[in-house]
């Protein structure tokens, strides 16, 4: 009885499987941070004060980053929408791997993927 035999056989994941779960990840905390952004700029802009030129001037300027961070805001996601389908692709594709703790984890990240896209599709 060697340690070799009880040792449980690895897993080994798709490389398809572990990028595109890896980028739906990395896409979603994009998008968090862009959300969290947004809501700063927009805390300033309430706090500023509007009586001179050059304040109204700032506001301005601060409504054009509130612009520039939804409009990545769109792009990202864009992309969690094409790297959320390509990941239920790979998943489809391995049925026998279906109730491992990496793909439950990425059906999680896939169902908040799609809840993020459903509600800035709402917006």
């Amino acid at each position: 009885m060697g340690l070799t035999q009880d040792l449980p056989t690895p897993v080994v994941y798709p490389k398809d499987f572990t990028r595109n779960r890896g980028s739906v990840k990395r896409i979603l905390k994009d998008y968090y941070t862009y959300l969290e952004e947004k809501e700063k700029i927009q805390a300033r802009i309430e706090g500023m004060p509007t009586e001179t030129e050059d304040e109204r001037y700032m506001i301005t300027k601060e409504q054009e980053k509130i612009r520039e961070t939804e409009d990545v805001t769109k792009s990202t996601i864009s992309q969690l929408q094409k790297y959320t389908g390509d990941l239920k692709k790979v998943m489809d594709k391995h049925p026998d791997l279906a109730n491992s703790e990496e793909f439950e984890s990425a059906q999680r990240l896939i169902d908040e993927a799609e809840g993020r896209i459903e509600l800035h599709g709402t917006q």
